[in-house]
């Protein structure tokens, strides 16, 4: 039970603020400086990583009975390069089956009953098996039996469009703006996949594990406490903290590639 009440969490806005102004300097150097255009923008794909796994899902969790502004939620769709909607579905399904079989973002391919770990680079570039995924189940469910996702769904075109009219806006300046937006969104969810890729790594059974460095959750609002999160989901994240009995990790789960050998729970 939440300690106190539940307030939008407008300082986590903090990544997706650096990751447009990234990607806007980026733009103004395309044609005088494009090796620094570059740069700029595989850092503004790097910040998109920590707007979806810090901020957009805050708000995720926040609105699981609380409906958010349609205008945000159109700006949501167009900061992550995905519907929102999409992303609401997408992540309430990982915490429904916990990286098991199920999880449209699993860690794992289930194939003829055996489970087998995806190979790192398979898993962060081809992402957009998991819109597949998504996408078969939305369509597969009936909307009759499901009032919430008949309004997920509703809502979701809507939301799509967003993006396409702010991609068309963005060719009409420039075509190459477009290529970089569509290439921020496309190494952003590479990296956002890198990132859950160490949180459920396979040599830990694809359970979720904790990085329980102070500094490093003061600096990104406790994103080290996964084990935690899954733990109490509906808890805000200033509310979490190390549990005992957490599977514990050493370096950010971005960085997490692999377990030791040797792990203890600490």
């Amino acid at each position: 039970m939440s300690k106190n009440k539940k307030h939008f969490p407008w300082p986590l806005a903090i990544f997706p603020m650096i990751e447009c102004l990234l990607f806007v300097c980026a733009c103004f150097f395309i044609d005088t400086k494009p090796l620094v255009s570059i740069i700029l923008v595989f850092l503004a794909a790097f910040v998109l990583s920590f707007s979806v796994h810090i901020f957009f899902h805050e708000c995720i969790h926040y609105s699981t009975d609380k409906p958010l502004n349609i205008f945000f939620q159109w700006m949501a769709s167009l900061l992550i390069g995905l519907p929102f909607d999409g992303y609401r579905v997408h992540h309430y399904n990982h915490h429904q089956y916990d990286n098991h079989e199920g999880d449209f973002s699993s860690t794992f391919q289930f194939i003829q009953n055996e489970q087998k770990p995806y190979r790192l680079w398979s898993y962060i570039l081809g992402w957009p098996r998991q819109l597949v995924r998504c996408g078969i189940y939305l369509r597969n469910i009936q909307d009759d039996k499901c009032e919430w996702l008949q309004s997920i769904k509703a809502r979701m075109p809507a939301q799509r469009s967003f993006i396409l009219i702010g991609v068309t806006f963005l060719a009409l300046l420039s075509w190459k703006y477009a290529i970089m937006y569509i290439s921020l969104v496309y190494i952003g969810w590479a990296f956002i996949s890198l990132q859950n890729y160490g949180q459920h790594h396979p040599s830990l059974n694809g359970e979720a594990s904790t990085l329980s460095s102070t500094i490093y959750n003061k600096l990104f609002f406790n994103n080290g406490l996964h084990w935690e999160h899954h733990a109490q989901p509906n808890l805000p994240w200033n509310e979490l903290s190390p549990h005992e009995l957490s599977p514990k990790i050493h370096k950010p789960h971005i960085l997490n590639f692999k377990y030791p050998q040797n792990r203890n729970r600490r």
